[in-house]
């Protein structure tokens, strides 16, 4: 049995494995492939409280998105 490296984290064509959503939504976004909607972004510094406003309930139209740049 192999010990190494676990062969099922990249397909043949070096795509992301489908069983792995974190890998796949990071790929289809490198690729320009991924549409979402965005509807709110915070730097890291602000993400505490965008993360507070979520869990008050604030309506965000599209994905709360934290910026690590």
């Amino acid at each position: 049995m192999h010990r190494g490296r676990s062969r099922r984290r990249k397909g043949h064509d070096g795509r992301p494995d489908r069983k792995e959503p974190a890998t796949r939504v990071a790929y289809l976004a490198g690729e320009g492939k991924l549409s979402i909607s965005i509807g709110r972004a915070a730097r890291l510094e602000e993400s505490i409280q965008l993360i507070a406003d979520l869990r008050a309930g604030l309506p965000v139209k599209g994905k709360a998105v934290i910026v690590l740049s």
